[in-house]
């Protein structure tokens, strides 16, 4: 049945915003048994990495291309959701990481627009 009314619509989201990021941890992890790893279309497995914890304001949006986060030049794509609004990026090449390197997020697309946030890399103690 047409009630006659018009219909209403819904504004679209917007799939390049990224939250803000509240807060930052970092921390050395072991993986046991080892976590499989893809990059460059080969698969290896690692049981060492740099975690990077980030707390933000909101989730990411959901969408085909997932967050980055960056730190300097370095593109951590490795991410799992931890908790409301928590997310673990990480690095299986922690000496690529280099100490107060600047903190951004963005979109795992070239070209991509960053946006830094007011956070900078501590590597964690041994």
């Amino acid at each position: 049945m047409d009630s006659g009314a018009p219909a209403q619509h819904r504004a679209a989201p917007d799939l390049w915003r990224l939250p803000e990021v509240l807060d930052v941890h970092f921390r050395r992890r072991h993986f046991d048994p080892a976590r499989r790893v893809t990059s460059a279309g080969v698969d290896r497995q690692e049981r060492d990495a740099i975690e990077i914890e980030i707390h933000v304001s909101e989730p990411f949006q959901i969408r085909a291309l997932g967050p980055v986060l960056w730190v300097g030049e370095e593109a951590l794509t490795s991410a799992e959701g931890n908790g409301k609004n928590r997310y673990r990026f990480f690095s299986f090449k922690p000496d690529a990481l280099k100490a107060d390197a600047p903190i951004s997020l963005g979109w795992n697309t070239p070209g991509a627009p960053r946006t830094r946030t007011r956070f900078q890399y501590a590597p964690p103690s041994k």
